[in-house]
């Protein structure tokens, strides 16, 4: 009884804890402000940002990057840690509008992404969802170009709560009508084994070059998304993953 309701008492105090966490965004070593729209230039913001705009957007929590040239240096280029807080039975997600052909440049993770340890017994951890825009009835795609050593980093947890085994994972989703293209030294997509890719409507996902630890790393799952679409787009346009000569996946 007494082991019973130390575990009670410990479970109240976390969901309570979970109430005032939130999420984090960041560009570059720059954290984002939550309650204000935040909105960085070349003219304000440089060498961080070196070319185009980039628009934070915390009511709706849409980060836009308008032909932008993101460069991270020592830094991830863009961060995104994941709570799951107030959204306790969603991943906590940050929507990234593509718009022209943007680039992000770092000597670490062009995106990390980081999901969080929920005590709460549910399916929970951070999404980081990348939405291009399209021009001339979908004969254009918008671009996202990454030059770093890991392309993108995708950090999950698995624990222990309330008698059961959880997973806490993070996502990465090329939504729609972009071509995201990496070019990694060390791994592509890399995840510590609770990462998952998702590819859908008109998105590819192109590795242009070989890394040493391969182009998907250790994913949870790689998943191809077929969804309705709009008139002018494509017939049955799906997701799509190109590689260049000797490549490797590996894990999972």
């Amino acid at each position: 009884m007494k082991k019973f309701t130390f575990l009670l008492v410990i479970l109240l105090c976390n969901v309570l804890l979970l109430k005032s966490q939130d999420y984090k965004l960041q560009i570059g070593g720059l954290t984002l402000s939550k309650s204000e729209t935040t909105v960085l230039t070349a003219a304000t913001h440089s060498p961080l940002i070196s070319r185009g705009k980039v628009t934070y957007d915390p009511s709706t929590k849409r980060l836009t990057l308008d032909n932008a040239v993101i460069n991270g240096y020592d830094e991830h280029g863009i961060t995104f840690v994941g709570y799951a807080a107030d959204e306790i039975y969603q991943y906590a997600t940050v929507n990234v509008t593509v718009i022209g052909e943007c680039e992000i440049n770092s000597n670490k993770r062009g995106i990390f992404v980081d999901s969080y340890k929920n005590v709460v017994p549910s399916k929970n951890g951070a999404e980081f969802r990348i939405i291009g825009e399209v021009v001339n009835n979908y004969a254009e795609r918008s671009k996202l170009t990454i030059n770093a050593e890991d392309g993108v980093y995708l950090k999950g947890y698995e624990y222990y709560s309330l008698f059961y085994w959880h997973n806490a994972t993070s996502r990465f989703e090329v939504k729609s009508d972009c071509i995201v293209e990496i070019n990694a030294t060390h791994s592509g997509i890399y995840s510590n084994g609770y990462g998952y890719v998702y590819l859908s409507k008109n998105s590819v996902l192109n590795f242009a070059s070989a890394p040493s630890y391969g182009t998907l790393y250790n994913m949870l799952g790689i998943n191809f998304r077929i969804s309705g679409e709009p008139d002018g787009a494509p017939s049955n346009s799906q997701g799509a993953i190109m590689y260049p000569n000797d490549v490797e996946i590996s894990g999972g």
